[in-house]
């Protein structure tokens, strides 16, 4: 089951009023993934609980899409967040405690630290609430 641009195969587990269970396979991008905990992706399959008006039973074959808000907003914090911290750590040992540089880039340092607690806690937090979508039913081969 192969990621393509937040696009997915997945089979439905099981539905109830309305409410599928579709099991997707981790990609090669799940083990690189430092908030895995957004879509459970510690795991050897992902369990997604999507609603939809689609007619599914046990077994279909469903392609599902990941909303780009939330592909966005993992990137964001994964990537950009621990660099912002390092700039303003760094400028407020520099510049307002008025620190030597030395000291300043260990205190940035202590930014990119802290950065990384903070993306643990949002996954944390964010557990499984990632915006997922059933796109069609799939033909079965």
């Amino acid at each position: 089951m192969e990621m393509n641009d937040g696009i997915e195969k997945g089979v439905v587990k099981s539905i109830e009023n309305g409410v599928a269970t579709v099991v997707v396979g981790r990609t090669g991008a799940c083990d690189s993934c430092m908030i895995s905990g957004m879509c459970m992706g510690k795991n050897k399959t992902i369990e997604h609980q999507i609603r939809t008006n689609i007619p599914l039973k046990p077994g279909d074959c469903v392609r599902i899409e990941i909303a780009p808000a939330s592909r966005i907003a993992s990137s964001f914090i994964v990537f950009i967040v621990p660099i912002i911290m390092m700039v303003v750590f760094y400028s407020v040992g520099r510049f307002l405690i008025h620190l030597e540089e030395v000291f300043s880039i260990l205190v940035s340092i202590g930014g990119l630290l802290l950065s990384g607690i903070i993306i643990y806690m949002f996954d944390k937090l964010m557990s499984g609430k990632i915006n997922v979508e059933i796109m069609e039913k799939l033909e079965e081969a």
